[in-house]
């Protein structure tokens, strides 16, 4: 039998209300949190319903939770970019208030303070998750002086909007810009050359 799955839609005037009604009318033994902000583990983790988090759990809420490492993820990569001789790095994610995207631009940030080299120019770009807002953030980076030689991309989705937006301008990956996509995909295996990422050995 396939667990039930429900989708609180919209924003509701009173989130606790709608909350503790969707609990109380569908009784589970255990939830599985998708997609959650802070309010929703704030309420989760204050009423104590048994719950696992499907991704990264916000600081100061004790949920258990699946998800790697997004800070160390970010930071190796800012460290790694800068080792291979890059000065000029950007970070390309979702405006967010997800865990883990809070917890990427914190690590990204903290390898580049971590480092030793100096003259390093980071930048972080929040887009509003559409191509067209991919696109113009990409522009009015790559339309600089001085564009960014090695980025990182969080989601798969838009590590193929990124790939194709510098193939657009003629810059190749990794010759001209070198790419790194923050998270795994299958779909990711398909590309030429294979997709630096970083992924989960679930085994």
């Amino acid at each position: 039998r396939w667990p039930s799955c429900f989708h609180l839609a919209g924003k509701p005037d009173r989130p606790d209300k709608a909350f503790a009604r969707l609990v109380q009318q569908n009784p589970q033994a255990c939830w599985v949190l998708a997609h959650t902000n802070e309010q929703i583990q704030q309420w989760f983790c204050d009423q104590r319903v048994p719950c696992v988090i499907a991704g990264s759990c916000h600081h100061g809420h004790d949920l258990p939770n699946v998800d790697k490492d997004n800070f160390a993820c970010c930071r190796h990569a800012a460290g790694a970019m800068l080792r291979h001789g890059h000065r000029r790095v950007a970070f390309l994610t979702q405006q967010s208030q997800r865990a883990g995207d809070i917890e990427s631009e914190a690590g990204f940030l903290d390898g580049i303070r971590r480092s030793s080299h100096r003259n390093i120019d980071p930048v972080i770009m929040r887009h509003d998750g559409t191509v067209a807002g991919v696109n113009r953030l990409l522009a009015r980076l790559f339309n600089q002086p001085a564009p960014p030689s090695a980025l990182l991309v969080a989601n798969p989705v838009y590590y193929l909007s990124a790939i194709t937006f510098l193939a657009q301008r003629s810059l190749r990956v990794p010759q001209d810009v070198s790419l790194v996509s923050r998270d795994d995909d299958t779909f990711l295996t398909y590309l030429t050359p294979e997709p630096t990422r970083y992924s989960l050995n679930a085994k």
